[in-house]
């Protein structure tokens, strides 16, 4: 499993948040022991959600490259049209999954020089499987 942003900051805030409180543990008093019960009690759910969307979100882009690899397995296209192919996924998420596949290999992508109806040079990037 690859650690995604999200994760890193996660984990980082759960070892601050548990590191800050470690001198409740020293001196144990009824008042930090019911301060560190409420934390414990928060910090608990909230990085277990946290974890959650994590895992949901990778789910989600495994699914999106599966699907990127299947359009591009006989064609070369845009970005644009790869994304109009895949019926109403966020922006985002096709983006993240395409840059994925790009890093890892699978993807290759290389820049044409085209012209417009007008005769105006432009430069047209398009993804193929590799």
């Amino acid at each position: 499993m690859v650690l995604s942003l999200e994760s890193v900051l996660a984990i980082a805030s759960f070892a601050l948040s548990v590191g800050g409180l470690a001198h409740i543990l020293i001196i144990p008093t009824l008042r930090r022991q019911v301060i560190l019960a409420v934390v414990v009690a928060a910090l608990v759910p909230t990085t277990g959600f946290a974890l959650y969307r994590v895992q949901q979100h990778e789910r989600r882009l495994t699914r999106m490259e599966a699907a990127i690899i299947k359009k591009l397995s006989h064609d070369t296209l845009t970005f644009e049209q790869v994304y109009e192919g895949l019926h109403y996924e966020e922006f985002a998420t096709v983006n993240e999954a395409i840059f994925r596949l790009v890093a890892r290999g699978a993807l290759g992508q290389r820049v044409l020089e085209v012209r417009s109806a007008d005769g105006t040079p432009l430069r047209l990037r398009v993804y193929y499987v590799q």
